[in-house]
């Protein structure tokens, strides 16, 4: 999950600023027997979950999110 999330950052962040280096970060928390990943990138919009098709490569960062338990 790790690395399409980071890969998603880094395109998405190439795309925005074609001329400049992306800026990604990736934090970990671990709290209470639960670990929290975070990946960020330096854009104000909100990600999009896309439609990817089976012989695609990329774009399924956000259904891989939706399908992991969250800790109440």
């Amino acid at each position: 999950m790790l690395s399409e999330l980071v890969t998603n950052a880094v395109q998405a962040q190439a795309q925005a600023q074609a001329s400049a280096a992306p800026e990604v970060g990736v934090r970990f928390a671990w709290a209470d027997g639960h670990l929290r990943l975070e990946v960020r990138d330096a854009s104000d919009e909100l990600p999009v979950m896309n439609d990817a098709k089976e012989d695609e490569e990329c774009g399924r960062g956000l259904v891989l999110v939706t399908g992991v338990p969250t800790r109440s």
